[in-house]
């Protein structure tokens, strides 16, 4: 995606001072903006470089503030927080294009601190084909990072190593952008022969191989791992149900689950679910908003149960699920998302996901392990790897 931004053309009499001025704009402000959106050798000291040739401004109407836009009209309402309800179906467009998105998954749990990972991944929605098939193709092309820092336990490492196995996947999906089918589970299941010898080699004893059997088990049956890939976290969030039809006045009740107690059957929400639209440039936002109605108690989600046991003693388990969606004007494509739900458990758990376009293709880490991998303490042997409290 290439950004418009406006501009100022650079005259040969021009100082920071007079465009500026000329602009109604602070010039540290002024300075601090197109900073953070030219390119690096565009960047603005002290002075005017003699080689720039425009200064990027903020939108007409705007001032900055903080290094941010802002609304110069306290007469008028700011033209981009403009809406109105969206009514009707909403379809998305398919374009031939690749997306790629940073991914940041935030996980509390209890009073322990709250772990992240972050990583990038890339979407790409094939055209219809002539048998009105639609297939979409998911690659995760950097590597991961847990708390902003590169695994350093082996069974983190492990487990990414081996899912490494299931990209590039290719996903059939029905019109309303729902998973389906695995396409390429096949071509899954030779990757992983390909690859899992090289593996044994480098990752060695009787817990790896344990590992690797479980992990093959659960590749080896499509349907078992189609119902793995649904309880993904971005999967969840990003092949959900945004693409339907909307009430303008009372919005639409709507079902939804999300898996945020693993190993389990995913945890029901009703939510309130509403589409507006911005005026100005035309995207659409999904806002959905409930509690969660699953008749499962503490106990049933303690014993990982799929289904509520109904004893006198349980009482449902009480919890919220909030999820916000912004789409690009006219194709629907989601440009970011962000789902929060929460449950009220023995420990308390919250977990929330949020997906974003990526422009110009930033690093998502912007703490960076440093070459050299210091010894680990030791007591890091005390240390629960992330994925073993993830998947327990």
């Amino acid at each position: 995606m290439n950004t418009i931004y406006r501009t100022y053309k650079v005259k040969h009499e021009d100082t920071l001072e007079s465009i500026a001025e000329e602009n109604g704009l602070d010039i540290e402000e002024l300075k601090e903006y197109h900073n953070k959106k030219a390119n690096s050798y565009d960047q603005i000291d002290t002075r005017l470089p003699d080689f720039l040739l425009e200064i990027i401004l903020p939108p007409k109407g705007y001032g900055v503030k903080d290094g941010k836009e802002v609304w110069l009209n306290e007469n008028e309402a700011d033209p981009e927080l403009l809406t109105t309800p969206f009514g009707g179906r909403l379809h998305y467009e398919i374009k031939d294009e690749q997306i790629t998105y940073g991914v940041l998954k935030t996980i509390e749990s209890g009073a322990k601190e709250n772990t992240t990972i972050s990583y990038k991944v890339s979407i790409h929605f094939h055209p219809i084909d002539q048998d009105n098939n639609r297939y979409v193709t998911i690659d995760r092309f950097s590597k991961t990072y847990i708390n902003d820092q590169e695994p350093d336990l082996i069974a983190d490492e492990l487990a990414l190593s081996c899912s490494e196995v299931l990209y590039p996947l290719i996903l059939k999906v029905n019109a309303n952008r729902l998973i389906l089918d695995i396409y390429n589970h096949e071509e899954i299941l030779t990757r992983w022969e390909e690859q899992k010898s090289k593996k044994l080699e480098y990752y060695k004893g009787e817990v790896v191989e344990k590992y690797f059997q479980l992990f093959e088990a659960s590749l080896l049956t499509k349907d078992y791992l189609l119902k793995s890939l649904k309880n993904d976290w971005l999967f969840a969030t990003y092949f959900n149900a945004i693409y339907k039809s909307y009430n303008t006045k009372s919005g639409i009740k709507n079902a939804v689950e999300f898996p945020i107690v693993p190993n389990t059957k995913p945890v029901q929400y009703e939510v309130d679910q509403k589409a507006i639209e911005f005026i100005q440039n035309k995207r659409i936002k999904i806002e959905m908003k409930g509690k969660c109605f699953d008749k499962r108690s503490k106990a049933d989600f303690r014993n990982k149960a799929n289904f509520p046991s109904f004893t006198k003693r349980n009482e449902s388990t009480k919890g919220q699920y909030r999820a916000l969606y912004f789409l690009e004007p006219y194709t629907h494509s989601i440009q970011s998302a962000y789902v929060n739900c929460n449950l009220d458990l023995d420990i308390p758990k919250s977990v929330s996901i949020s997906v974003s376009m990526l422009d110009n293709q930033p690093n998502i880490n912007n703490n960076k392990k440093s070459d050299f991998i210091e010894e680990e303490n030791q007591n890091d042997d005390k240390k629960k790897s992330f994925w073993k409290s993830l998947f327990s």
